[in-house]
């Protein structure tokens, strides 16, 4: 006998769902004359149980549809502001911030794809997709080239998200507040540095996640789970913590379990979540690039992703902030009776309204709250977030518990004063780097030859100058010198630091600068030769 033998629909109707459950109390009741819910085992998520519908028939708030709504449109209105906020980004070039400008210089190069982390392969496939179809397939320049690739790095965690809303069933809805939070709280603390790769990473475990959750009943969704799990194997190397997660919830799922079937695609699914769970901590302990572990350690017990360089991440703190309100909420709900659970929601809701307002302000006139460095060490936050919202939604799973959160109250008063506070300070970023890029055409613009790297550093224009120190990664320089060349006419070169041994690309030997296709170095080359001249004599 099949396991959908062993289960109803979720369709059950509430009186049907109570009849066949009276024989187990809905609550327990406690000496304060409160009542809490029952224990709940787990269950498939779209086989609502008897037990489970009735706890749902009673704590539906009498507004549903209106919540259903309002739920629905906050998904909406969040997916929109990231991603309007993630193509100005990429109109600006933003992805080629750190190592997104030597990624797209090497994919001009070779024309093809720029595959050499082999633990991140598929997110490397997933991003450079754009810009090597550009590459092969038309005469675009490298800046168009540019916001092709940081488009995709910027959007794909947005758009695996969103593919979240149709994979939860439609009384279920309420758990797509959880991919959704990841965006606000996990993403925007790191989108600053798009080309990490954890944030893509994430986004797709949780397609995984919620597909063990809420489908995987049936052969075709099965078939899907097992199939995304081969690239999910190269994702990136810190989603072991997430393929963990993953393993936990097929772990609870089987000991539910009804049917050989059911019971078979699940050891099958751990033994394959095993194997990528051993591949991906391989590269955590020996790493393609020496000391990043050893920077992630430093970075999380020094709090650096939060602060560095005298620098504050704002999104950390807000998201940090949002979680703190939500559950507080949750608390409240669970715990108190009606009316003082909603006294003290409506009180942790404004709070949180007023904390979001602060932050809003603070991105607009509090300089040191841009952070890109702090960004940089908050690569890894996704995976930490998510691992943390996927454990909720795995123990908070069973139908009546997420489902007795006032969900119109918790989108209108905290999910979305959370996206405007994050979109406002990713705008704000995306601003200062639009002034960044702005100045390095003017200094190309206006130069000849190569450019020594500390004639740059000081122009008497204190913004100019801060905005240099805070963006320019000094090892990608000459290519982005390349990139941003007015026409593909490169007639100037900034130059790498006088002590920096490790050179991808020096202007030092412009006759060993590679061809790239729409690139004319011959300015550049001849300015050079006479500035050497000058220089010999």
């Amino acid at each position: 006998m099949s396991g959908a033998d062993h289960t109803r629909d979720w369709r059950t109707s509430a009186s049907d769902a109570a009849t066949r459950s009276s024989a187990v109390p809905a609550t327990l009741p406690q000496a304060q004359g409160t009542a809490v819910p029952a224990p709940l085992a787990f269950a498939p998520h779209d086989a609502m149980q008897p037990r489970q519908a009735q706890h749902q028939a009673r704590y539906q708030a009498p507004s549903e549809r209106a919540a259903a709504r309002d739920l629905a449109w906050t998904f909406a209105f969040v997916l929109a502001a990231l991603a309007i906020s993630g193509l100005y980004a990429a109109i600006e070039c933003r992805g080629l911030y750190q190592d997104g400008a030597y990624y797209l210089y090497r994919i001009a190069e070779h024309e093809s794809f720029y595959l050499v982390d082999p633990a991140r392969t598929t997110v490397q496939a997933m991003r450079q997709a754009p810009a090597v179809l550009l590459t092969k397939f038309g005469s675009f320049s490298l800046v168009e080239r540019a916001q092709a690739f940081s488009l995709a790095m910027l959007l794909m965690p947005v758009l695996l998200c969103a593919a979240c809303w149709f994979i939860v069933p439609a009384g279920r809805k309420a758990a797509a507040l959880l991919p959704m939070l990841f965006l606000l709280i996990g993403f925007t603390a790191t989108s600053f540095n798009a080309v990490g790769e954890a944030a893509i990473a994430a986004s797709y475990f949780w397609l995984l996640l919620l597909l063990l959750l809420f489908r995987t009943r049936h052969i075709a969704s099965k078939a899907l789970f097992l199939l995304l799990c081969v690239p999910a194997t190269y994702l990136h190397e810190g989603t072991f913590l997430l393929t963990l997660m993953c393993f936990l919830a097929c772990v609870v799922r089987l000991r539910s379990a009804a049917g050989w079937q059911e019971q078979a695609f699940l050891i099958l699914a751990m033994g394959i979540l095993l194997h990528i769970f051993i591949y991906q901590l391989g590269w955590v302990i020996e790493p393609r690039i020496p000391g990043g572990r050893e920077t992630e350690f430093r970075a999380l017990y020094k709090l650096q992703f939060l602060l560095a360089d005298g620098r504050l991440n704002l999104q950390v703190v807000t998201g940090a902030l949002a979680v703190a309100a939500l559950g507080g909420i949750a608390v409240a709900q669970l715990k108190l009776p009606a009316d003082r659970a909603m006294r003290h929601t409506r009180a942790i809701a404004a709070s949180f309204v007023a904390a979001a307002s602060v932050a809003v302000a603070a991105a607009l006139f509090i300089e040191p709250t841009f952070a890109p460095r702090a960004q940089i060490l908050a690569r890894y936050h996704p995976v930490y977030v998510s691992t943390l919202l996927g454990v909720a939604a795995i123990f908070l799973g069973p139908p009546g518990i997420l489902e007795r959160l006032p969900l119109r109250l918790c989108c209108l008063l905290v999910i979305v004063p959370l996206c405007f506070a994050q979109v406002t300070g990713d705008v704000v970023a995306t601003s200062r780097w639009h002034d960044f890029i702005v100045d390095l055409q003017s200094r190309l613009a206006t130069s000849r030859g190569l450019l020594s790297w500390e004639s740059t550093m000081t122009t008497g224009d204190p913004h100019r100058d801060l905005n240099w120190r805070l963006l320019n990664a000094d090892w990608v320089v000459p290519m982005m010198s390349i990139i941003f060349a007015e026409g593909g006419v490169v007639k100037a070169m900034i130059d790498l630091p006088p002590d920096m041994t490790f050179r991808p690309l020096d202007p030092e030997k412009p006759d060993e600068l590679p061809s790239l296709r729409g690139i004319d170095y011959g300015p550049y080359r001849r300015d050079f030769a006479a500035q050497d001249g000058r220089d010999a004599f």
